[in-house]
């Protein structure tokens, strides 16, 4: 996964949304409630036409089979319910289900390789004459992330998420000079996450589970991904706006729902990781940007 230009068009990128028609209405109670889930399941989460939210159905996207409803409180990095339509007179919020909080991420640049899968092909190099020269900076970033999968009406015990992402960005810097001797610099920025890993704790730390949810050297345009508790599949790839969820036997349905629901649509995917990332160009050790020309505006 690629991200390439300005923080909003990543935005816009990651829901699959150009432009600025945006709603922030609350799907309406469907005229037949589907009983909550029990057992095993097969869910689709559909993006609903909002910046943040999905609405969640049984078996296939039909308006006959609206189910759930998955509620991103506050935007990125904040709070995910997993409600249902049983809503009070003039409310329009349901019952909480299960429900997602999220420790801030934390980013670390410029770190050393730990594993030969880091970043392979990431490279820098310059090129100049007397009239232009370019440059090409790149700097390896990791970050690190909890998740609180918590119990709501459906009881049970909660559960922690630990995300850990690779990712490699690119600055290229062009320095352009006129017949009159006048210099003109422009820069392009390019991030990419490489890997993205997640590992399931229950809530004294135990390990449960752990899985790859995206690898750059092995992606595809089909996504799938199997666990203890849900396997998942994005047909049309990693922007598909569709995720097909089957749970397993012996895991809590909607739990289940909710923790796919985040490592492959919510926080945790690739290009919510990547545009929470703001590289830090200035720290940077080994710039051989020419001193010539130097600034802080680059």
């Amino acid at each position: 996964v690629r991200l390439e230009g300005s923080r909003n068009e990543l935005w816009q990128a990651h829901t699959g949304r150009m432009g600025c028609c945006f709603s922030d209405a609350i799907p309406e109670v469907p005229d037949n409630q589907i009983p909550d889930p029990e057992g095993v399941c097969k869910f689709v989460t559909h993006h609903a036409g909002m910046r943040k939210d999905y609405e969640v159905y049984k078996d296939a996207v039909d308006p006959g089979n609206r189910w759930l409803f998955l509620n991103h409180e506050g935007g990125v990095g904040t709070k995910i319910d997993l409600e249902n339509y049983a809503r009070k007179e003039d409310e329009d919020k349901g019952q909480v289900l299960w429900s997602c909080e999220f420790e801030p991420p934390q980013f670390k640049q410029e770190c050393e390789s730990d594993s030969e899968d880091d970043c392979e092909d990431d490279t820098w190099g310059e090129y100049s004459d007397f009239y232009e020269r370019r440059h090409k900076y790149a700097m390896k970033w990791k970050m690190t992330q909890k998740a609180h999968i918590k119990p709501g009406t459906k009881g049970g015990v909660p559960y922690i998420l630990k995300c850990k992402a690779k990712g490699v960005a690119t600055r290229h810097v062009q320095i352009s000079h006129n017949e009159e001797g006048e210099v003109d610099k422009t820069k392009h920025d390019d991030q990419q996450v490489t890997k993205v890993s997640i590992k399931v704790f229950d809530a004294f730390e135990a390990q449960l589970d752990k899985f790859t949810t995206y690898k750059a050297a092995h992606s595809s345009s089909r996504v799938m991904v199997d666990t203890q508790a849900f396997s998942a599949i994005k047909e049309k790839g990693w922007q598909d706006t569709n995720t097909v969820i089957e749970t397993k036997e012996g895991s809590e349905p909607s739990m289940a729902l909710l923790m796919a629901h985040v490592c492959l649509s919510g926080d945790f995917h690739p290009n919510t990781i990547s545009f929470q990332f703001a590289p830090s160009w200035h720290s940077l050790q080994y710039c051989h940007y020419t001193s010539d020309y130097d600034s802080d505006d680059f």
